[in-house]
């Protein structure tokens, strides 16, 4: 199943299939023989592919942008998956404490830079105009389904050309250069969100206007559901107008003050079911007071477990948040007597689940380290 939100026209899906296709046969990248029946290049990312054309003056200009699955997540993009790269780069691009915090929906590859003339008559100027705008499309499309990763694999001019396009400081090479499918290139990566920023702030310099202007008329209605709030001002300084999500939608982004809510919520009503506790000879109110006040230290300590670059950092969260569970039970322990049974299997099992995932999350953050600096092609 393919793991594109939404489906691709197949108009365009062709389009660009062609220009890529006459592109490639022209450099040499494929032969007669890896075209199909409808004389089009198709590979291993065609399904799960998204294309992006533009037709600007005499050029037409295509990219795609390749989903993540879900079995395999960032390790099944082209990139990752055949470049020797930096674990620890990649992470800090991705604005994640931890390799598998990168979920699959938020990891795309940008491939396949492609333009045809439409007349004999092309200038420069339509050459890179073209460029730019396709990769202000494809920032626009990444910002709608909340990408926080674009990996790729350039050439030195391709590179130089995206240091102007996107900002020196946006695009950051993450490998060695290696030969891929054609003439060496270079493993780079950036953040969709921190180089709109990055354009958008950006001073000076003969293209800043430039990029500035394709990026504002690009992005007009952008969604805001995955924009934090602080892109979301600057999209507004800069005249850009957003679009809000419905309520559920402007809600789960802030995720913290839902989690805060629901634990005070649960905390407050655990005091009933307490208080009719024979046995239970304490005060209800007292426990809904500690149950409450153990809320905020709860969720630091979920914080610290889940983001914590440490292992020792998560493990001393997963042992706050449930130090913090057990608390009001303590009071239960010492102001009664027969303390019920179910509560040691509660507090068993969320040490326990703490551990196991732990456990599951290490596991999965080395398969996802070892597979980033393993590669299946040779260095130059």
């Amino acid at each position: 199943m393919t793991p594109l939100e939404r489906p691709v026209d197949p108009a365009l899906m062709n389009e660009a299939q062609k220009v890529h296709t006459e592109v490639y046969l022209r450099e040499g990248f494929i032969g007669a023989d890896d075209l199909d029946e409808n004389g089009l290049f198709i590979d291993e990312y065609t399904d799960r592919s998204e294309p992006v054309v533009v037709q600007l003056g005499s050029k037409e200009t295509t990219i795609r942008m390749i989903h993540a699955t879900k079995k395999e997540g960032l390790l099944s993009l082209p990139t990752p998956k055949h470049f020797e790269v930096d674990p620890d780069e990649v992470r800090r691009i991705a604005k994640v404490s931890r390799l598998s915090d990168i979920k699959p929906r938020q990891a795309v590859e940008i491939s396949g830079l492609a333009s045809i003339a439409l007349s004999e008559t092309t200038s420069t100027t339509d050459v890179f105009d073209a460029t730019r705008q396709v990769y202000a499309t494809g920032l626009r499309r990444s910002l709608d389904q909340g990408h926080s990763l674009w990996t790729m694999n350039v050439d030195t001019r391709l590179q130089k050309s995206l240091a102007l396009i996107l900002g020196k400081e946006a695009i950051t090479q993450i490998g060695e250069e290696q030969s891929y499918m054609g003439p060496a290139t270079i493993p780079v990566a950036l953040n969709p969100q921190a180089v709109v920023e990055s354009i958008l702030t950006q001073k000076g310099g003969r293209y800043a206007d430039m990029n500035r202007a394709d990026i504002a008329h690009t992005l007009g209605g952008v969604s805001e559901r995955h924009l934090p709030s602080h892109l979301i001002k600057l999209l507004h300084d800069n005249d850009i107008e957003t679009k809000k999500g419905n309520l559920l939608a402007r809600a789960v982004k802030h995720k913290k003050a839902l989690g805060y809510t629901g634990i005070i919520l649960y905390s407050t009503g655990r005091a009933i079911p307490v208080a009719m506790i024979p046995e239970f000879e304490g005060n209800p109110f007292v426990f809904a007071g500690i149950d409450v006040g153990t809320a905020l230290t709860q969720v630091l300590g979920m914080e610290k477990y889940l983001t914590g670059k440490r292992v020792a950092t998560r493990m001393g969260g997963a042992a706050l948040a449930v130090g913090s569970l057990i608390a009001p039970y303590g009071y239960v322990w010492l102001t009664g007597e027969d303390y019920p049974p179910y509560v040691n299997a509660i507090a068993g099992t969320l040490i326990g689940g703490a551990v196991v995932g732990e456990i599951a999350k290490s596991k999965k953050d080395r398969k996802i380290r070892n597979g980033l600096l393993s590669t299946d092609i040779s260095a130059v």
